[in-house]
């Protein structure tokens, strides 16, 4: 149920990001993930870098029983946002944190 709900989010944000460039990439991934209750947002931070923040977690229960939902969802966040840039979680609302909060890097070209 989690793999089959991963891979259908994967599909609708691919198909809702297609021929967005960068930024664009993520402010849309947030506009949608707020339209799904995440009341999400997109902060350039610092570095140069974004992150993706969810203020809130509409299936937070179900997570707290079944951790794969969130891992689910940084896979699907990897696989939306493509192969050129590199996605990591950096805050969990199960971990104890306020809010889960992803951050966002261009992958350097080797």
């Amino acid at each position: 149920m989690v793999d089959a709900r991963a891979a259908r989010q994967s599909g609708a944000y691919v198909a809702a990001l297609d021929g967005l460039q960068g930024g664009g990439r993520a402010q849309r991934l947030a506009e949608l993930r707020t339209l799904e209750g995440y009341e999400a947002e997109v902060v350039a931070d610092d570095d140069g870098s974004l992150l993706l923040v969810e203020h809130h977690c509409p299936v937070c229960d179900a997570a707290a029983a079944c951790q794969g939902l969130c891992r689910g969802e940084l896979a699907t966040f990897r696989a939306a946002l493509g192969d050129g840039v590199d996605v990591e979680r950096e805050q969990h609302l199960l971990s104890g944190d306020s809010r889960c909060v992803y951050r966002i890097r261009t992958r350097r070209k080797s």
